[in-house]
């Protein structure tokens, strides 16, 4: 049988999950080390996985590094995407640049650009990265980093611009011996 335990007091995510055989006996434990912040939301965060077994002298221990997660993530500091782009907001509705016709005087029907002021609902790709994963370190002593970007696209005059959510750019393995191999990962703005 598997036996999972909840968290205490309502929070969110496991604390262990132990394994049993046929005779009741315990074959294997893994035990879940989390944080969680407080900001507008609670926010819970992996940091270790530990894995024993009895009789075993060897524990499996696996950690986990985050990007800076105390920002203040309000719901309104997103981009058009719905990620977080650490604006302080107080409208979801974007800044708008309208022309407007007068008919007062002495300026009759004359068109004037009028601007209504509102959110900043532009990508930030350093603010997109908060609380991303960005290494895990293993048994071993070999970990893997992650270089994320944000994602890119052209508008209608070709310009490539940000957009919401993050990709891959790079993950960078070290193993136990500090022998370093990297991954690049490149994306394309063309639909070819």
């Amino acid at each position: 049988r598997v036996e999972f335990t909840k968290n205490e007091s309502g929070r969110k995510g496991l604390t262990s999950i132990r394994v049993y055989n046929n005779n009741n006996l315990l074959v294997k434990q893994i035990e879940f080390f989390q944080t969680q912040t407080y900001d507008d939301f609670p926010l819970l965060f992996l940091n270790q996985i530990k894995i024993t077994a009895p009789g075993e002298v060897e524990t499996e221990n696996y950690s986990f590094q985050y990007s800076s997660s105390t920002v203040n993530k309000s719901p309104r500091s997103i981009d058009k995407w719905g990620f977080y782009n650490a604006a302080n907001n107080t409208t979801l509705v974007p800044s708008i640049n309208t022309l407007v016709k007068v008919n007062n005087f002495p300026n009759y029907s004359s068109e004037v650009t009028v601007n209504i002021p509102g959110g900043n609902r532009e990508p930030n790709e350093t603010a997109m990265q908060s609380g991303m994963l960005t290494s895990i370190t293993y048994p071993t002593g070999g970990q893997t980093h992650f270089i994320y970007e944000a994602h890119r696209y052209k508008d209608n005059n070709g310009n490539v611009k940000l957009a919401g959510g993050l990709r891959i750019k790079q993950i960078r393995n070290v193993d136990e011996t500090e022998s370093t191999t990297y991954r690049n990962f490149k994306y394309s703005t063309t639909s070819s």
